[in-house]
Parts: structure tokens; sequence; C-alpha cells
């Protein structure tokens, strides 16, 4: 009964880390496809470092290693830094990609702002669901 009642808790605990992987997978994956749709401006180069974390939050989460999450989780505390540097010198002043002589450049480079607005909000959720995933594979700390 013993070994029984330890069986049904570690079933419990690898659903949990299930569960928690697959939330790491789809913000990866929302992520992901917010990287590609601010790539989209021709003209402007806005950080392709997104995607490049996206792509690490796949691995993490195929790969399972604790020391791969974190990983992800610091270089997505950097990423966080960079993003609201980037997004702040790049929408004022001088350098606002949104204001140029062409209305369709300065379309798209609008629509990979916002975009680059949303996929900050995913990189959150990746960073939020990447602590839980952490502390789900390091287990209970006794």
């Amino acid at each position: 009964l013993l070994d029984h009642s330890l069986t049904t808790t570690t079933m419990a605990k690898r659903g949990k880390k299930w569960n928690v992987a697959k939330h790491v997978e789809r913000a990866s994956l929302l992520s992901m496809t917010l990287s590609l749709l601010s790539l989209m401006n021709a003209r402007f180069s806005f950080p392709s470092y997104n995607l490049i974390l996206a792509m690490w939050g796949l691995f993490c989460v195929y790969n399972r290693s604790t020391r791969a999450v974190f990983v992800l989780i610091a270089f997505l505390g950097v990423s966080f830094v960079t993003d609201i540097v980037f997004m702040s010198m790049w929408s004022q002043g001088s350098t606002n990609v949104l204001l140029t002589d062409d209305q369709a450049s300065s379309m798209a480079a609008s629509f990979s702002l916002v975009m680059m607005c949303f996929n900050f909000i995913a990189k959150c959720l990746l960073g939020y669901y990447g602590i839980h995933f952490f502390a789900t594979l390091r287990g209970p700390s006794s």
C-alpha cells in the first residue's frame, strides 16, 4: 500500500510536469509567431533575438534540463531590459520608426512595433511558466 501511494504521487508529479511543459511550449510558439511577425518590416531592423529565445523555450520543453530552463529564464530577463530600451528608443525623437515619409513603410514599422509589444507580453508568460517549469523539474526543496 505504501508503494502504491508513492506511485500515485509520482504520477501526479509527472502530470504536473507535463502540464507546465505544455504551457511553456504554447508560450514559446506564440512568442515565435509574434517574433516572425515583428521581423516582417524590410526597412527597419527589429531585434531577432526574440525568435532565438522562443526556439530555446521549445528546446527546453523537449530536453527537460534544469540548466537549459535556467538559461532561458536568465536570457528572458536580459531580453526584457533590451526590449524596453529598443521600444523606447525607436518610438520617439529623431529615430522614430513610425514617422517616415512613406506611408506604407510607416504602417509596416508600426505593425512590427505592435507585434514586438505583443511579443513582450508573450515573453512575460513564457518567463512565468518557465519559472514554474524550473521549479517542477527541480523537485520539492527539502
